[in-house]
């Protein structure tokens, strides 16, 4: 079976200070396993299931 990640993120700042450089924010929300089909990297691994993460990135 497939397993399909899925991943939303909206940057919410953005400024540039000069040609070469800016800063940013980005708020992200990733999911791993999306259609809730649990499987196993390896025959004796762990069984994996849906995984959700917030991120916030900064880069200044």
């Amino acid at each position: 079976m497939w397993n399909y990640n899925l991943r939303v993120g909206y940057r919410f700042w953005q400024e540039t200070i000069s040609a070469w450089y800016r800063y940013e924010a980005e708020l992200a929300l990733p999911v791993f396993t999306a259609l809730r089909d649990p499987h196993r990297e390896h025959p004796l691994g762990d069984l994996l299931g849906t995984r959700v993460l917030g991120w916030l990135t900064l880069k200044l």
